[in-house]
This record gives structure tokens, sequence and C-alpha cells, in this order.
């Protein structure tokens, strides 16, 4: 089978930022199909790298408010001529992009937010079990540190058609709440506890109480932990 691939997880340095999404089950699919690479943005004319841009509506914009809608429409077009002329029965697409993903992109915003659907559930979460602090709370929102950052939980409001969104999380030992996580009853593995090459880290995924996707992670360089022992 002909598979049509987002050329970052196979390991092309063609994101925004000019690094790969090396996946490591890249191989295995590799000797089974034939992987044919493809980067919308970059079939669209623009630079790698490049500034940052999100859906907002029918349009995509960068964090500095350039219109980029052009080129997307046009690399989503010439992603799609060469599916058909090669033939391609499949796809396999980075989610969360805004070019290749489909149920789970960002918001426009660029800010950190995610839309809850139970605040009080979402506090448990990330207050309880995570140990963020609680900075403000708000009739519809609760504001939180995370690190250098600040992370706001929105409720979500009604008729809100906006996907799961994802976070990431440093963390000082990875291992331990992965532990801690994975033994609950209520746990959702997003994404298992792994090594990563293309960028040095130690990281697993889960998702919130509301579908978002929270990615704990660590740089190799600060993990303790010579051995993976999961």
């Amino acid at each position: 089978m002909r598979i049509l691939i987002s050329a970052c997880l196979l390991g092309a340095r063609c994101r925004y930022d000019g690094v790969s999404k090396l996946q490591p089950w890249i191989s295995d699919l590799a000797e089974r199909h034939i992987l044919v690479p493809v980067c919308p943005e970059q079939l669209g004319g623009l630079p790698t790298p490049r500034p940052p841009a999100e859906r907002r509506g029918d349009r995509v914009m960068t964090r500095d408010g350039g219109d980029v809608t052009a080129q997307y429409r046009r690399g989503a077009e010439e992603a799609l001529r060469l599916c058909r002329l090669l033939g391609c029965e499949a796809a396999l697409l980075k989610e969360r992009s805004p070019s290749c993903g489909s149920g789970m992109v960002y918001d426009g915003t660029f800010t950190g937010v995610l839309y809850e659907d139970d605040l009080a559930a979402a506090q448990s979460f990330y207050c309880d079990r995570l140990g963020l602090p609680l900075l403000e709370r708000q009739a519809d929102a609760l504001l939180l540190q995370a690190g250098d950052a600040q992370l706001l939980l929105r409720r979500r409001p009604a008729g809100c058609t906006l996907g799961p969104s994802m976070i990431g999380l440093e963390a000082s030992s990875v291992n331990k709440l992965y532990d801690r996580f994975s033994q609950s009853p209520d746990y959702k593995e997003a994404g298992v506890l792994r090594d990563t090459d293309f960028d040095a880290r130690r990281l697993f995924q889960m998702y919130d109480p509301s579908g978002n996707v929270v990615e704990i992670y660590a740089y190799l360089r600060n993990v303790r932990e010579e051995i993976l022992m999961h």
C-alpha cells in the first residue's frame, strides 16, 4: 500500500521550527508499505524555519498577524495532487498541525489556554494530581502556574466547536509521574513512556478529563535515571 505521510514524521526537518518529529515506529511501517513524504507548508511555498501559524476560523494566521491562508491552501492542493498522482490509498498526517491536523489543532490564540468541560475535574487533575499551583479562580476559568509560564483553564462555552488541544509540561521526574498516573484506574494513555532521539527527551502523554492531551517531558540531559525501566 502507498501511504501519504507527513515528512516530519519520517525525520525531515521541515517543521516551522526547523526540526522533525521522527517516530520510532516508522521503520516498521516502511517495511510493509511504500511511504510518500509530504509537507504541505513547504509545498505551499513557505520557508523553513517560518513563523508559527494557527487556524483562526477559515483563515491561517501567523503569530505576528500575517495571513498565510493562500500558501496553506496551495500546499493542501499540491499534497492532494501528489496523493492522486502516486495512487496513495491512505494518509498518515501529523496531528495538531495547522496544515496536516484534523481533529486536534491549536485554537489560533497563541496562548496557553485549554478548554475544559468540568472545571472542578480539571482543577483536581492539574492542581491536586499534577501539583500545579492555582493562582486565580474565576467563575468560568482557572489560572495556574506551569513552570515559568501560566496556564489558563477556561470553561468550554456553549456552542464551542474547537477540538481538543495539547499542552506540554516539563517535569523533574517523568518516571515518578508516569508510575503515579499509569497505576490510576482512570488513567487514559495518549502516548507511552519513551525516550526520543530527535530532541533527546523522555516523555509520556495522557488525556485530561476533557480529552486534551498533556505531554509530560524532561530533557535527557536533566534525567538522572540512566535506564528506561518501562
